[in-house]
C-alpha cells in the first residue's frame, strides 16, 4: 500500500529497520527510493554488504561497487539504537552495589555466550560474586540485579545491538559487551560508559578482572552511562532523532 499511499506526495518519510540481521527486506526497496534517511540498527560496518545476493545480479561485490542505485541509496542508510522503552528510567535504582558481576540471557543462541559464560564461572571460582541466570525473570527483578551489579555482561544475541545495554546503563551499572560488529548510533564509550571486549581467548576475563580493582570508576562511569542513555537512547529520544533528521533533509529540498 506505501506506493499508493505516497504516490503524488512530498510527504517527508523514513524508514527504519529494527531487525536482528544485518539485511534489508525485498519489499523494503520502494521505501529506500523514496525515503529521505533509512534508519537500521543492525547497520553493516561496509555497508555495500547490505546488497551481496539482494538479487541474481548482485553475487559479488564487483557487481555492487559498480552499481549506481546502490551507490545512491547507501547514502541515505544511517545507523539508529534499538534502545529502551522510557519507562525504565522510572524505576528504582538501588545505592549499593553488592554484586560484583551479573548475567540474565539465553546463553544457547549465541556462541559468544556459550563460550563467555565460562569465564564468568571462572571468575566466581576465584571468589568475585558472580550472579548468572538462564532463564527468563520478571523485568523489575532483571532491573533490581543490575541495579546492585559493579559489571554486567552484556554479550550480543541474534543482533549485537540490544535493549540489555540500556537498560544496564539506566540502572548505573557498566554493560561489558563484545566488539561491535555494525556502525552505531551515538554509541557507549570505551572507558567512560562500558567496556568492550574482544571474544578471543581470555579478553573478556582480563577485562572483567582490570574493571573490578577500581569501583570508585565504575561507580562513576555508571553514572555517565545513565546519562548518556537518557540522552540519546530512550524510545522518545530516538524517535526525535528520526523525526528532526528526516524533517531537516525535506527543509533542504524546500530551500
Amino acid at each position: 500500500m506505501l506506493p499508493l499511499l505516497l504516490r503524488d506526495t512530498e510527504v517527508p518519510v523514513a524508514g527504519i529497520n529494527s531487525g536482528d540481521k544485518p539485511r534489508i527486506p525485498k519489499e523494503d526497496f520502494y521505501l529506500l527510493k523514496r525515503c529521505s534517511y533509512y534508519f537500521m540498527r543492525e547497520l553493516p560496518q561496509n555497508k555495500r554488504l547490505l546488497f551481496l545476493n539482494a538479487n541474481k545480479r548482485s553475487n559479488a561485490m564487483e557487481a555492487i561497487k559498480d552499481n549506481p542505485f546502490y551507490n545512491e541509496i547507501i547514502k541515505k542508510i544511517c545507523p539508529v539504537s534499538l534502545g529502551v522503552s522510557d519507562h525504565v528510567a522510572e524505576y528504582k535504582r538501588l545505592n549499593s552495589k553488592d554484586i560484583d558481576i551479573f548475567f540474565c540471557g539465553d546463553i544457547k543462541n549465541s556462541t559468544v555466550r556459550e563460550e563467555g559464560i565460562n569465564i564468568l564461572k571462572r571468575l566466581e571460582g576465584e571468589g568475585h560474586k558472580v550472579l548468572c541466570i538462564t532463564k527468563r525473570i520478571p523485568f523489575d527483578e532483571f532491573y533490581d540485579y543490575c541495579s546492585r551489579s559493579w559489571l554486567v555482561w552484556s554479550p550480543g544475541g541474534f543482533g549485537w545491538d540490544c535493549w540489555r545495554h540500556y537498560e544496564v546503563s539506566l540502572a548505573e551499572s557498566v554493560p561489558v559487551i563484545n566488539y561491535p560488529t555494525i556502525i552505531r548510533y551515538r554509541p557507549l564509550v570505551e572507558g567512560e560508559h562500558c567496556f568492550y571486549y574482544g571474544v578471543e581467548g581470555e579478553h573478556l576475563y582480563q577485562v572483567m578482572k582490570d574493571a573490578l580493582r577500581n569501583k570508585d570508576k565504575l561507580k562513576h562511569m555508571g553514572e555517565n552511562a545513565r546519562k548518556h542513555c537518557l540522552r540519546y537512547h530512550t524510545r522518545s529520544k530516538i524517535l526525535q532523532h528520526i523525526a528532526e533528521t528526516t524533517l531537516a533533509k525535506a527543509n533542504q529540498r524546500g530551500k
